[in-house]
């Protein structure tokens, strides 16, 4: 991919908004790679019992869209810290398309809507087995939860949602929410 392009996929803002809200009293920290020293997410613990932490695809993927394991190992060590120090943990992430970009190594300058749909397939289960096995590391499990716009809209998924978040963060599961781009790229 082209370093700094956002690919023609929609803006994760609005999403990081709406799961601030969804995930009530909840602090959002975004990850980046200049701050990932030593202890850069684990400094403002203190002020929350519950965070959603943000990983864009800048920060976990090289240029050639490869996974930046280093990086991601890093910050998972960060993330379990947090959680044994009693903080709710939901991870947000970016990534599959990049991911399954580099995977299939086709480096298109004219990207169809139908070639980011088979990058997002591909690269979200490496994506979701790199985060299972780091975490692995650690003995936490880890759970996939994507979700689309239309999750937001509607009473009874949001519910649906809110009843899965709770039961997740409850059996010590971290969640990791991605928008379902597969289906959701237009």
């Amino acid at each position: 991919g082209r370093p700094g392009a956002d690919h023609g996929l929609p803006s994760r803002r609005p999403q990081l908004a709406a799961w601030q809200r969804r995930v009530k009293k909840a602090h959002v920290f975004t990850a980046g790679k200049k701050r990932m020293k030593s202890g850069s997410l684990r400094s403002p613990i203190n002020m929350s019992k519950r965070m959603i932490i943000k990983i864009g695809t800048k920060v976990l993927s090289k240029a050639d869209g490869r996974i930046e394991e280093a990086i991601l190992e890093s910050l998972v060590a960060q993330i379990v810290d947090l959680r044994k120090g009693g903080a709710e943990v939901v991870l947000l992430t970016s990534g599959a398309v990049s991911c399954g970009r580099g995977l299939l190594k086709i480096l298109n300058e004219e990207e169809t809507v139908a070639d980011k749909q088979v990058f997002a397939a591909v690269g979200q289960i490496r994506l979701m087995e790199t985060y299972a096995k780091l975490f692995q590391k650690y003995e936490y499990a880890c759970a996939q939860v994507l979700v689309t716009k239309e999750d937001f809209r509607d009473g009874e998924h949001s519910e649906n949602m809110d009843r899965c978040f709770l039961n997740l963060l409850q059996r010590n599961v971290i969640p990791i929410v991605n928008e379902n781009d597969v289906v959701a790229i237009q």
